[in-house]
């Protein structure tokens, strides 16, 4: 079966914190140290996604609900700071 390539790709800006960034130099580091294939953090995102796009063992609504958690959490934190 073929991918699918876009006809358009879109740019996307990011902030990540300390130990977000460190999570991607270190899954890169271990790619590159293992298959000696070197992955940029811009690739490696893209294919974080694209993985999550073909993954059959983790349904989108899975996904959907951890992320909707992970956000409430983080929202609830930040604003328990500002009541500070």
């Amino acid at each position: 079966m073929e991918k699918k390539i876009d006809k358009y790709t879109f740019r996307v800006v990011t902030f990540l914190n300390r130990r977000e960034l460190d999570f991607l130099d270190e899954l890169a580091k271990d790619i590159y140290f293992t298959h000696g294939i070197h992955i940029p953090r811009t690739k490696l995102i893209e294919e974080i996604i694209e993985a999550f796009n073909d993954s059959r063992s983790i349904s989108k609504k899975d996904i959907e609900k951890d992320l909707v958690r992970r956000f409430r959490d983080k929202n609830q934190e930040s604003e328990e700071v500002d009541d500070e």
